[in-house]
């Protein structure tokens, strides 16, 4: 019996497993070409997940940062019709643009550093 909790603990904790996701072009968010590891993130970005934007990035789903995404100087984050949230604890550094229809920070454990600009656009 302790081997096999043994064996379950061990494999449970590599689901625990940090994901980065560093885009290497210009695109769509959903495009796994434009990735690092060729594969896109997901919408909801979970704790434990990071997001790194290099490039400008257009998104057409709404957004869920729980993790941490950063846009770096140079990259852009856009779509003006969908939302942009931070979630409980999501963490966003914002070096250039994020460009949206709905910015969100749901609680005061979410951080947004802003560093150059986000615009929203209202209707």
């Amino acid at each position: 019996m302790k081997h096999l909790v043994f064996f379950i603990g061990l494999f449970l904790s590599f689901g625990a497993v940090a994901q980065t996701f560093t885009t290497i072009a210009h695109g769509d968010y959903d495009d796994d070409n434009i990735w690092a590891a060729g594969v896109a993130p997901p919408e909801n970005v979970s704790s434990g997940q990071t997001i790194i934007i290099n490039h400008d990035v257009a998104y057409d789903q709404d957004i869920n940062i729980e993790g941490q995404m950063t846009i770096n100087t140079g990259g852009s984050i856009t779509n003006d019709n969908k939302k942009f949230e931070v979630e409980n604890g999501g963490k966003v550094i914002a070096n250039d643009l994020i460009t949206t229809k709905e910015l969100n920070v749901k609680d005061n454990n979410s951080r947004v550093g802003i560093i150059d600009s986000i615009y929203v656009e209202n209707d």
